[in-house]
């Protein structure tokens, strides 16, 4: 009998509640580069919630500050020599995020303790334009990939590459069709994107329910 109340006891903690930041760099495709790259160095800081609803499914709130920066120097072709140009803006983003799990990696099978996971969800964001000193609101889908890794009861880390597609043409300061130093630069078309790729913390706090 002892065993049994034992036994509920130990299944009856709950993961539920998982608290973490995340480390990223940060990099953006739009009216000056069709081609995200990390030649620019743009460090993105995030602080995030976990509610595990189950093993696969994670609801997960998040506010995350995001520094872009972009500069034709650093490409070094013909049309960037030409053009020239160069923006940087700050991005304040508050998510809300749903990720599913391909594996328990935190059940009793311990010879499983990572697992890959998909990301995805709707923000909403503030981007402030330090050259035209111009602050927009909008809305992002993210959508990405990930790896979790159980380091023990209570720790864990992983990485993730996270990708928004914005409602907005103007994040860089470039709506529509543009000139600039005699040079085409955007496309009415496209809306601009912004990416983030980093690693991230978090610790679980377990809840016991007792036993009936």
């Amino acid at each position: 009998m002892a065993t049994f109340v034992l036994y509920t006891v130990s299944f009856s903690y709950a993961q539920v509640h998982e608290f973490g930041g995340m480390l990223s760099n940060a990099f953006y495709k739009g009216s000056l580069t069709n081609t995200p790259t990390f030649l620019d160095v743009n460090p993105s800081f995030t602080l995030f919630y976990r509610y595990n609803v189950n093993p696969v499914w994670v609801v997960r709130p998040q506010f995350s500050y995001v520094s872009l920066n972009y500069k034709d120097a650093n490409r070094k072709t013909p049309l960037s020599n030409r053009r020239n140009t160069s923006f940087s803006a700050d991005i304040y983003e508050f998510g809300l995020v749903t990720e599913y799990n391909f594996f328990d990696y935190r059940g009793e099978n311990k010879r499983v303790t990572w697992s890959p996971y998909l990301a995805g969800g709707l923000a909403a964001f503030a981007v402030s334009n330090q050259e035209n000193s111009v602050t927009s609101f909008n809305f992002a889908i993210p959508i990405g990939v990930g790896v979790k890794i159980n380091l023990g009861r209570q720790w864990n880390i992983g990485a993730e590459f996270l990708a928004r597609k914005t409602f907005t043409d103007d994040m860089d300061g470039v709506p529509g069709i543009s000139t600039i130093n005699r040079v085409q630069a955007g496309d009415s078309d496209k809306t601009d994107w912004y990416y983030t790729l980093g690693i991230f913390i978090s610790y679980t706090r377990y809840t016991v329910n007792c036993p009936r």
